[in-house]
């Protein structure tokens, strides 16, 4: 899955791994900026859903960046790249 937000401060994107990790990049950079654990749901499960790993996302972008703002978040299904 591919989470793009767009913010004041440049776009982001963010990749859920085969090992259900988050993986932030920043603009076109190829280097992560972040590698975030998704977020727990009530019972010991992972948010795995699209509005699991926006707000996983948004959260770290909101503690990492002052007066950030959101201008649009688009989630998409991806296959997952070959050795990830």
């Amino acid at each position: 899955m591919k989470v793009t937000f767009e913010t004041n401060a440049g776009n982001f994107t963010a990749y859920l791994t085969v090992t259900g990790e988050i993986v932030i990049y920043e603009g076109e950079d190829e280097t992560p900026v972040a590698a975030i654990a998704p977020i727990v749901k009530r019972r010991p499960a992972l948010d795995l859903t699209a509005d699991g790993i926006a707000r996983a996302v948004r959260g770290w972008l909101e503690e990492t960046h002052s007066r950030l703002e959101i201008e649009s978040v688009v989630a998409r299904l991806t296959a997952p790249e070959i050795g990830s």
